[in-house]
């Protein structure tokens, strides 16, 4: 029997998020463990405890957990994430999108005091108290994001690790390698191509959005969360209606024309903070081999290697926007008049830097990604640095989509590998039919026998 209030299907564990708008819990689900407590306890910690010690074995299931994300809802505004994540379950999205499982509005009644009586004008008044509505979204829950490993890793880098274009899977017990980067900004890729197929734009792509299931290879879940930020564009130039705020985003996954000041941009942006996530991942897991002449012991040698690991970790870690428009020149080169045009630049926070040097559009994009080649090409296969240059393209036309990277050479084997499991699939559902297909045949002579016989 489903529980008829919602604090009696979901009990709280522990917080796991907070932000500017709303918080995070990991709550357990009574209806998904297939089982009702009857149980009312005057405080909530003491419903835990009792889950915990009577069906503890029920508790380790990661099925049985979900994430609630509570929100403060204001009904004078779209609330645009309850809207998307509906349009998602409704289109069958969710592989690699967070799923909303139930939804539940809850008014709370707070004292009027001398903080918030500035906000009575904004809201209901019921006696001496404020009536403030809450919204808590839930939805599927996994116990990992990349922003977590990024923060326990980092101390603790893994072994090095040497380049194979073809060779053998890294082992289990390395906790992150190219083969768990390469599954997870596939997932990555293919929840933003989901996301951009119905027109929605997620603007918010971080290390800390994406959800993974497994902190060791394999990585078999990868799910973007958090769309509070998405949001259905219609670029139109032409149109001042449709425009839409450049400063979104958290900011050093921000594309260059949002730097610019562009308000018609479209889905790739996306493309870019992915592309920031990709390049994060490479310099801060994947380490390169000692070279020959670097002498560990020395004293320059050490400081030399310390130093420029902690330049991979702090890579496009920048403090305000014109510090990340450096950044961005300084490791993909400086954008051309014509990319300059094309990213609607309305500022000179980039052009600065084209005009400067002086040099032509031929000079300019034959210094491209230099910087970045040499920061990153003794880390990844030639596919890779490939995929990372289509990525960072200034100009959004040119700059390539979430399905043309999935489509992209270096995701090749993974392409091979669901391939491999989709004819494995066919190869039993024919094997079913063909069973079927005897016993409709042999049923008829198996009735005459008996038929005959009797």
């Amino acid at each position: 029997r489903k529980p008829e209030k919602f604090e009696d299907r979901y009990f709280e564990i522990q917080e796991v998020g907070k932000g500017t708008f709303g918080s995070v819990v990991k709550a357990f689900d009574v209806c998904e463990a297939k089982f009702c407590l009857n149980m009312k306890y005057a405080r909530k910690q003491e419903r835990i405890e009792a889950i915990k010690s009577f069906i503890k074995p029920i508790m380790h299931d990661p099925q049985n957990f979900v994430a609630i994300k509570k929100l403060f809802y204001d009904r004078r505004y779209e609330q645009r994430e309850l809207a998307t994540l509906a349009e998602i379950k409704q289109q069958n999205l969710c592989k690699n999108i967070i799923m909303l499982k139930d939804k539940h509005f809850q008014k709370v009644l707070e004292p009027i005091t001398d903080k918030n009586r500035k906000q009575i004008k904004d809201f209901q008044i019921q006696g001496n108290h404020i009536v403030k509505e809450y919204l808590y979204l839930v939805t599927d829950f996994l116990p990992f994001t990349i922003n977590d490993l990024k923060t326990e890793l980092a101390a603790n880098p893994p072994p090095f690790e040497p380049l194979l274009a073809v060779g053998p899977k890294p082992p289990v017990t390395l906790n992150f390698s190219l083969e768990v980067i390469r599954q997870v900004m596939y997932g990555v890729l293919c929840g933003l191509r989901d996301l951009h197929s119905i027109g929605i734009t997620h603007r918010d792509i971080k290390l800390s959005n994406i959800l993974i299931d497994n902190d060791r290879y394999p990585v078999t879940q990868v799910k973007i969360c958090d769309l509070g930020s998405s949001k259905k564009l219609v670029s139109d130039p032409s149109n001042e209606s449709t425009q839409s705020i450049s400063y979104i985003g958290t900011r050093s996954f921000r594309a260059p024309e949002l730097l610019v000041g562009n308000k018609f941009y479209n889905t790739k942006i996306d493309v870019w903070s992915a592309g920031i996530v990709f390049l994060k991942l490479l310099l801060n897991y994947v380490q390169v081999a000692p070279k020959p002449e670097a002498n560990p012991s020395s004293p320059q040698g050490s400081l030399g290697s310390q130093s420029s690991q902690n330049l991979n970790k702090r890579i496009f870690d920048v403090k305000d926007t014109k510090h990340l428009a450096k950044t961005i020149m300084h490791h993909f080169g400086e954008p051309t008049q014509e990319e300059l045009t094309e990213m609607l630049a309305s500022n000179k926070l980039m052009s600065q830097g084209a005009s400067k040097s002086g040099m032509t559009s031929q000079q300019l994009l034959a210094k491209r990604y230099r910087n970045l080649d040499l920061l990153i090409r003794d880390k990844v296969t030639p596919e890779c640095l490939d995929l990372l240059h289509k990525i960072f393209e200034y100009s959004p036309k040119r700059r390539i989509s979430a399905q043309e990277a999935i489509e992209h050479k270096y995701f090749e084997p993974i392409r091979q590998q669901e391939q491999l499991k989709n004819l494995q699939k066919q190869s039993v559902f024919t094997k079913l039919s063909q069973v079927n297909r005897t016993t409709e045949t042999t049923s008829p002579c198996t009735s005459n026998m008996i038929n005959a016989k009797y």
